[in-house]
């Protein structure tokens, strides 16, 4: 998988639907106020209530959160730091028998997918989920620097359950004297799921148990730019995939492929995530009522290539990242390269060490404390930095850090 182009496309969709759905909400805003655009009203909201549930959602789960600061001045680790940590998980942390139902070792890649077989969900997802839909290609005519995929969003808050999101299509587009005129459809919404509650060991459900989409009457707008005024005309259009929802199931990266319906292995393909392993490899969201998949941009495990000393000669020392500290080495005893990991609360961790497949600055890492406690994440290489990204922490203080944070080399 190119790990690279995969952030690059989140990135890149967050800003075209930022670019398409926040301009049509500020321009709502106006219209509501009484603003000068033309043939801009809007007036009505259509309120559908899906399906009902007595459960209330869980407001006291386990979600990662981005609050905490890592400590400074840790001292760097030392390539024979022991793991021996062997306290009782429970007598350090309370919570860790119910989030893990026991300890996970992992000693290879394949042992990371038992994590998903007893951890409460809530321990790997951000509290907050960014969710893409992407339906058909509609790219601009004539401006092909303006081609993207139309898409139905979702910013689900985990711990609440509520969400909002909008759809955007383009529709034509042609130059003019003096700037462009463009087509846009589009439609805002929000809404609650209940609690997601586990089904088996490869998936959770959960009911929407309201949904509110907001329509209006077309309108148009003039945006000016730098020596071009362009023309948008700005048309309701209900949100394809999310117009209908009631029960959700989602799907974790310890799922089969030949267990998900073919119309998520598609999605997956069109978003060009999808890995060469036999599992899932990431979360995603399924409305069976309109047989549709949302790709949840956290939690990916990607393909990697073999850890072997030359391909990794250039990562070797240590770090300060995510609290704690690291050392990274080739180990002769296993023949491959690895990690010392001491957290911020001293637990010592064991880290296998691999290069992301097709992307030379960024290796992943995986691995697990004497007593169970969990770790996925990537260390990204750049020029002057080194950025982190936490993909999953169970039964550690390591949860509590941003899923993004800066990593230093010594």
């Amino acid at each position: 998988m190119d790990f690279m182009k995969r952030q690059n496309q989140i990135a890149g969709n967050r800003q075209k639907y930022l670019a398409g759905i926040l301009a049509a909400a500020m321009l709502f805003g106006a219209c509501s106020k009484g603003g000068n655009t033309k043939d801009s009203t809007r007036e009505e909201t259509s309120k559908k209530t899906v399906a009902t549930s007595d459960e209330k959602p869980d407001a006291s789960s386990d979600a990662l959160s981005g609050d905490e600061s890592p400590a400074t001045s840790p001292s760097p680790a030392t390539s024979d730091a022991p793991a021996t940590d062997t306290d009782d998980p429970s007598a350090t942390d309370p919570e860790f028998s119910e989030l893990l139902g026991g300890p996970v070792e992992i000693k290879s890649r394949r042992d990371i997918y038992k994590i998903y077989e007893s951890a409460e969900i809530r321990a790997m997802l951000p509290e907050e989920l960014f969710l893409m839909y992407f339906t058909s290609s509609q790219p601009y005519t004539g401006l092909p620097d303006q081609e993207f995929d139309s898409a139905t969003t979702i910013t689900l808050d985990m711990q609440t359950g509520k969400f909002d999101g909008g759809y955007s299509r383009p529709g034509e587009a042609k130059e003019i004297d003096g700037g462009k005129e463009s087509e846009y459809y589009m439609s805002e919404f929000s809404g609650q799921m209940d609690t997601f509650t586990r089904v088996d060991d490869h998936t959770f459900s959960a009911k929407v148990s309201s949904l509110e989409i907001q329509k209006f009457e077309s309108y148009t707008q003039t945006v000016e730019g730098q020596n071009r005024t362009d023309v948008e005309h700005i048309t309701y259009e209900d949100p394809e995939g999310f117009t209908n929802p009631d029960e959700m199931i989602l799907y974790l990266p310890n799922t089969k492929k030949d267990e998900v319906p073919d119309g998520a292995i598609k999605q997956i393909k069109k978003f060009g995530t999808l890995t060469e392993s036999e599992y899932l490899d990431q979360f995603i969201l399924y409305n069976p009522a309109e047989e549709t998949f949302f790709l949840i941009s956290e939690g990916q495990i990607s393909d990697t290539e073999p850890s072997s000393a030359d391909a990794l000669k250039d990562w070797y020392g240590d770090y300060y990242l995510l609290g704690g500290r690291m050392n990274i080495q080739y180990d002769d005893a296993l023949d491959c390269v690895t990690a010392s990991f001491v957290a911020e609360d001293e637990e010592q961790y064991k880290l296998f060490v691999e290069p992301v497949k097709n992307e030379p600055d960024c290796v992943m890492f995986y691995g697990s404390s004497a007593r169970g406690a969990t770790l996925v994440f990537y260390l990204w290489r750049f020029d002057d930095w080194y950025d982190v990204y936490l993909t999953v922490a169970t039964g550690s203080s390591v949860k509590d850090y941003p899923e993004t944070t800066i990593a230093i080399k010594i």
